[in-house]
């Protein structure tokens, strides 16, 4: 039996969301902040797009140099 994509995104984006919650310290601004983009973009492919604009927004807070030219 296959698990579907949908439960394993939704997996890995609840793991990603405790792991940033549990980062108070250690970790540099620059590497949470890519995690939040990489939450944003897996929120997007899911169309959560307010939770996708949500962890974009938190990744820009922590790394404004995230913005790329397209």
């Amino acid at each position: 039996m296959r698990t579907p994509p949908r439960a394993i995104a939704s997996g890995c984006l609840a793991v990603a969301v405790i792991l940033l919650a549990g980062c108070a310290t250690g970790i540099p601004e620059a590497e949470v902040a890519d995690l939040y983009f990489r939450l944003g973009s897996a929120y997007f492919d899911l169309g959560e797009y307010e939770n996708a604009v949500s962890a974009y927004s938190q990744a820009l807070d922590l790394d404004n140099t995230l913005v790329k030219a397209g």
